[in-house]
């Protein structure tokens, strides 16, 4: 348990180093008038854990389709 909350704080850690260089990189470029390419939003991983909001929009999603499923079902057919 000790070792995935590790895993979790670097990753955030190194997710805001890798921001705060791409940051400057940007400042640079824009310096010196280079295009800037559009900036992507990373993944946060830490979202895939027990109790986030995601994980609830999931566990939902799966519920939803679940019940649609089992609403269409061919009573006769196994799938």
């Amino acid at each position: 348990m000790n070792q995935q909350r590790a895993r979790r704080f670097k990753a955030a850690r190194d997710r805001v180093q890798k921001e705060q260089i791409e940051n400057k990189i940007r400042n640079e470029m824009q310096r010196e008038g280079l295009r800037i390419p559009p900036q992507q939003k990373a993944w946060d991983h830490n979202v895939i854990s027990p109790g986030t909001e995601f994980m609830s929009m999931v566990a939902e999603t799966i519920r939803d389709y679940v019940s649609e499923r089992i609403q269409k079902a061919d009573v006769s057919s196994p799938w």
